[in-house]
């Protein structure tokens, strides 16, 4: 009776003494981290850290945060978490054979039948720049360039130019020339009628003939 006793007090100290679940699986696993693009900061909750890709032996039975930092791109954050695993499950039955209910026990309480997920942890990340736009953009066309050929523009009439020195009895051509020198055409005037003090002259632009009017010391465009 004290042999098989014996035998079984020596049996189990040599299961418990042996870890149980060390037999077929462990306590920890290697968790795997990478990112897009590679070269990302990794802090877990529990302090270690680590730079992508990388791995680090972690305790299966133990939930924790990630975070992912690249600069340039949005920080992910994002959780691990401890889970039964079929392989765990099997491991457990294996050492039942060698522990019974002392095996069960230390396989709960060691978590070698649990894993972690996501494993590997694989993120994209997000630049913080935003992305390109594709879409076209309108380009405005070039502003004109001054010419020796071309021709230019006349200017919209300003208010009529008024002359205080003027005398209507000796006409309005001089008035009219200095009228048709301030927008560019040619200060050869020609009268084209004269009526009740108002006299109309025509001259040539760069552009196009015009008319000026000339009335009470005041002349404009006709």
């Amino acid at each position: 009776m004290q042999r098989v006793v014996g035998a079984i007090l020596g049996l189990t100290m040599l299961v418990m003494g042996s870890g149980c679940a060390t037999i077929t699986r462990g306590t920890t696993e290697a968790w795997v981290v990478e990112s897009e693009p590679a070269g990302a900061q990794v802090r877990l909750s529990s302090g270690q850290t680590c730079t992508t890709p990388c791995t680090l032996e972690l305790k299966r039975k133990n939930n924790f945060g990630v975070e992912i930092e690249k600069e340039g791109y949005d920080r992910v954050s994002t959780q691990v978490v401890s889970s039964n695993s079929r392989a765990g499950a099997v491991g457990m039955a294996g050492n039942v054979l060698f522990g019974g209910l002392i095996g069960i026990g230390v396989d709960a309480a060691s978590g070698a039948t649990k894993e972690l997920r996501p494993n590997p942890l694989v993120v994209k990340l997000v630049s913080s720049r935003g992305q390109a736009s594709t879409a076209p953009v309108a380009v405005a066309p070039p502003a004109p360039t001054a010419s020796a050929t071309a021709e230019p523009a006349v200017s919209a009439p300003e208010p009529a130019v008024a002359s205080t020195s003027l005398d209507p009895a000796e006409g309005y051509a001089v008035e009219a020339a200095r009228f048709a020198k301030q927008y560019q055409c040619s200060e050869d005037v020609a009268l084209v009628s004269r009526e009740n003090g108002r006299e109309i002259y025509k001259t040539t632009c760069p552009s196009r003939e015009i008319q000026i009017e000339c009335w009470t010391g005041i002349c404009r465009m006709h």
